[in-house]
């Protein structure tokens, strides 16, 4: 990653989840000093979420000056559709409902006296996969999340590509069947990849093939599948398959040189689903030349990093896209400082 004058800078990253707002306080080297999370207060409105995500910003914000860092920006990503541009959250998940339509970067900025900008939470994951992880020195990468939904970005030549409206990569809505009696996806239509290859999908799978109570969660799936279970490692083969088509289709359009996936599905026994994956991604792929495939490199933190690196961006701290990894760096190092007092303890009421 390329360094910044003055590297006192720091920013804020927060990742508005259905669950957990989690932070991270990034130096201008692109070092997370300090990370924390609270429970996710959707449920009380607005407001209650605002409020705190402002004590994270305060409390981050105290940290960084007692190590003398300046922050100069915060950058909010959320799961959903987001406008950049205005700092809407135009449509959310079920998780974040009555959060649709909140100016969250004017009421942020308002509130912290800071710039703040505002992304789709896989836009920060790829952002900070492409500064700091796995997607360094790609001239184009796709980013790939798995987990609850599926999500997707674009970089290219370091820079986010996020279309006409900031909504570019929302690939899990890509149709992938129209046949009589296709799942439905969680968007309310059909034959979406999604409703294939998400952990919800998979789960239902294995249930309606055991003759299961809907409801488990993948990690049983997971857990069966690793076990020999044939039924389990059946569903598992038959996502992997349709998720590597649907994904190797967009590489056909889009070209990149690198495709990186994360989210949470990226815990996955590779030997079960990944190679899965990768396989039918390399099949679809038409051109000569495959792209270099991957796992992402930073973890559950991904979405909060690229968060921090759009606020360093908000505060007038351009970051030049990295060519390679910043030496030393380990993705996978815990912050030198941990969470503040105040944290704590509203995490725990």
């Amino acid at each position: 990653m390329a360094h910044l004058e003055g590297t006192d800078a720091a920013a804020i990253g927060v990742d508005l989840g259905g669950t957990k707002v989690a932070a991270v306080l990034l130096s201008a080297d692109g070092a997370c000093v300090a990370d924390a999370e609270i429970p996710t207060a959707a449920a009380r409105g607005v407001d209650a979420v605002a409020s705190d995500i402002f004590g994270l910003v305060a409390d981050l914000g105290r940290l960084a000056a007692a190590r003398g860092l300046e922050v100069q920006g915060v950058g909010l990503v959320s799961a959903g559709i987001v406008d950049p541009e205005r700092g809407v959250l135009v449509a959310v998940t079920d998780t974040l409902a009555g959060l649709a339509g909140w100016h969250a970067g004017e009421q942020l900025a308002s509130g912290t006296g800071l710039a703040v900008k505002v992304l789709n939470d896989v836009q920060g994951m790829a952002l900070a996969e492409q500064r700091l992880g796995a997607g360094v020195g790609a001239a184009c990468a796709l980013y790939v999340a798995a987990g609850t939904g599926i999500g997707g970005a674009l970089t290219r030549d370091g820079a986010l590509v996020l279309g006409a409206h900031g909504f570019a990569g929302d690939l899990g809505h890509i149709v992938v069947d129209l046949e009589p009696g296709a799942p439905r996806c969680a968007c309310g239509r059909v034959g979406h990849l999604e409703a294939y290859a998400s952990g919800p999908a998979i789960a239902a799978a294995y249930a309606a093939a055991t003759g299961g109570r809907p409801g488990q969660d993948l990690r049983i799936v997971a857990e069966r599948a690793a076990a020999g279970e044939t039924p389990a490692r059946g569903v598992l083969a038959s996502a992997a398959r349709v998720f590597g088509r649907g994904v190797g289709g967009l590489v056909n359009v889009v070209d990149p040189d690198k495709v990186v996936f994360g989210g949470g599905m990226a815990a996955l026994d590779p030997a079960l689903f990944w190679d899965g994956v990768f396989a039918a991604l390399n099949a679809e792929v038409r051109g000569p030349v495959r792209p270099e495939l991957s796992l992402a490199a930073l973890g559950t933190r991904a979405a909060a990093v690229g968060a921090a690196l759009v606020g360093l961006e908000a505060g007038g701290h351009p970051v030049a896209g990295a060519t390679r990894q910043r030496e030393g760096y380990d993705p996978g190092a815990r912050p030198a400082e941990p969470a503040p007092p105040e944290h704590r303890e509203r995490a725990t009421r």
